[in-house]
C-alpha cells in the first residue's frame, strides 16, 4: 500500500509538473498567438492604407491624364489657328509683292511714255511718283506689320511646341 501511495504520489507529482509545463507552454502559446493577432491586424490596417493611397494615386493619374488631353487639344486648336494666320500673312505678302511689282512696271511705263509734252509728262510723273511713293510706303508699312505679326506667331508656336513637348 505504501508502495502504491508512493507511486501515486510520484505519478501525481509528475502530472503536476507536466501540468505546470503545459500551463507555461499554453501561456507562451497564448502570448505568441496574441502577438500574431496584433501583427495580422497591423498588416491589414497597413494594406487598407496602401489600398486607399493607391486609389488616390489612380484618381490623380486619371485627373492628370484628362487635363493633359484637354491641354493637348487646346494647343492643337491654337496651333491650327496660328497656322491659318501664317498662311494668311504669307498670302498678304505675296499680294503686296505683286502690287509692288505692278506699281514698279507702271512707273517704268510712265517713264517710257514720251509722246506727251514735257510739262504734262513732268506733272503726271510727279503725281504718279507721289501716289506710288505713298502706296509703296503704305505697302512697306503693311509688310512690316505683317512680318512682325508673323514673327510673333512663330515665336508663340515655338513656345507652344516647347510646352507641348515638356508635357
Amino acid at each position: 500500500l505504501l508502495q502504491a501511495n508512493l507511486e501515486l504520489a510520484t505519478e501525481s507529482k509528475k502530472l503536476l509538473e507536466e501540468q505546470r509545463e503545459w500551463r507555461a507552454e499554453r501561456s507562451g502559446l497564448m502570448k505568441a498567438n496574441k502577438e500574431f493577432v496584433e501583427e495580422v491586424e497591423r498588416l491589414y490596417k497597413q494594406e487598407e492604407s496602401w489600398d486607399l493611397a493607391k486609389q488616390n494615386l489612380d484618381q490623380q493619374i486619371a485627373d492628370l491624364q484628362g487635363t493633359l488631353l484637354q491641354q493637348t487639344k487646346s494647343w492643337k486648336e491654337e496651333k491650327s489657328k496660328l497656322d491659318g494666320k501664317i498662311d494668311q500673312l504669307v498670302e498678304s505678302v505675296k499680294i503686296l509683292t505683286f502690287d509692288n511689282d505692278k506699281l514698279i512696271q507702271e512707273k517704268e511705263a510712265d517713264r517710257s511714255s514720251a509722246s506727251r509734252s514735257s510739262q504734262e509728262i513732268k506733272a503726271d510723273y510727279d503725281q504718279k511718283i507721289v501716289t506710288l511713293e505713298a502706296t509703296i510706303s503704305n505697302l512697306k508699312s503693311q509688310l512690316q506689320n505683317e512680318t512682325s505679326e508673323r514673327e510673333k506667331v512663330e515665336i508663340e508656336m515655338e513656345n507652344l511646341e516647347v510646352d507641348l513637348q515638356e508635357k
